[in-house]
Formats: structure tokens, C-alpha cells, sequence
């Protein structure tokens, strides 16, 4: 996906740059809201995009949000497991990047889009790869994580989330 010429080997560094840049999540980071945001620079921190709607300019919308960090985070994930640059199929830049994930303060919405997103890229990979090891992180999941997740995320978000877990191993 990223070239695998030598001689642009930056450009696989450049191009997560700014896809980190785009969604924090990729990181995984969470903006914290500093005491001198308002609320425009606080969504614009954790990744909201001002889009023209006919002669004004307007923050997108929560869908609109979500759907295009959803593209996001699958492209990252994308990359997590794929052959070659940046990460050149080493999965432990995916165990880590799923486990820092499951570290942080879950936030509504964007919490669950990250797992479940990250579980239909990579969930089948991970499996094969590390077994029982990661067949326990989704027993965390379905027993301790989703109780901490489900009163602040929409109800299709973790209908989703659920949907995915029901199809990995148990």
C-alpha cells in the first residue's frame, strides 16, 4: 500500500504523520479539552473538520464525524496488518496499538468505533497469530470493557460492537 522503494522510505513516515494529524485516534490519543478551548477548538482538537454548506462554513456534523473517522481508523488499521510499509506486517504495532486503546479512558462513541473497526480489519489475524492470548483480551472486552462503554455510546454503536464480538472465538 505505502511504497517499498528505498529511496522513499520517508514517505511512509509523512504519510502517517498526517493521517495521525487528521485522527488522533491512530495514535491512540484522546485530546484533552484545555481550560482556554471553546467549543469549536475542542472538537477541532479531537478531530472535527470545519465543511462548507452552501455560502457558510459550519462544523461537521457527529455523524458526519464518526463516518469519516471510521475511514479513517480502518485505513490505519489496514495498514497495521498489510505486508510492508510503515509497519511491514509486524503485528505487535497492532497488539500494542489495540492495548493502548484498551488503556485509555473509554470516550462515547468513538471508543467502541475504534474496537469494532480494529476487530473486523485485524480481530481474524490477531487470533491466528497469538491464539488463546488474544482470545483472552476478547473475554476483557465482552466481561469488563463493554459494562464501562455501553451507558455513554449510542445504542447502534455497541450493537455493532457486539455483532463483531459475537463472530470471534469465545
Amino acid at each position: 500500500m505505502i511504497s517499498k522503494d528505498p529511496q522513499h522510505k520517508e514517505f511512509g513516515t509523512i504519510f502517517l504523520g498526517r493521517l495521525h494529524k487528521k485522527c488522533p485516534y491512530t495514535v491512540p490519543y484522546y485530546p484533552i479539552r484545555q481550560p482556554h478551548m471553546n467549543d469549536k477548538q475542542y472538537l477541532e482538537a479531537i478531530g472535527y473538520i470545519e465543511k462548507q454548506d452552501g455560502d457558510q462554513r459550519r462544523l461537521e456534523t457527529e455523524t458526519e464525524f464518526l463516518v469519516r473517522m471510521n475511514g479513517l481508523i480502518r485505513l490505519f488499521c489496514k495498514l497495521l496488518i498489510t505486508r510492508g510499509p510503515p509497519f511491514d506486517n509486524k503485528l505487535e504495532f497492532a497488539w500494542r496499538w489495540f492495548a493502548d486503546v484498551l488503556n485509555l479512558t473509554p470516550r462515547p462513541n468513538i471508543t467502541s468505533i475504534l474496537i469494532r473497526v480494529f476487530l473486523e480489519e485485524a480481530g481474524e489475524i490477531m487470533v491466528k497469530s497469538y491464539g488463546n492470548q488474544f482470545i483472552k483480551i476478547l473475554e476483557v472486552i465482552r466481561e469488563k470493557y463493554i459494562p464501562r462503554i455501553e451507558n455513554e455510546t449510542s445504542i447502534d454503536q455497541m450493537t455493532r460492537l457486539r455483532l463483531k464480538l459475537d463472530k470471534l472465538p469465545k
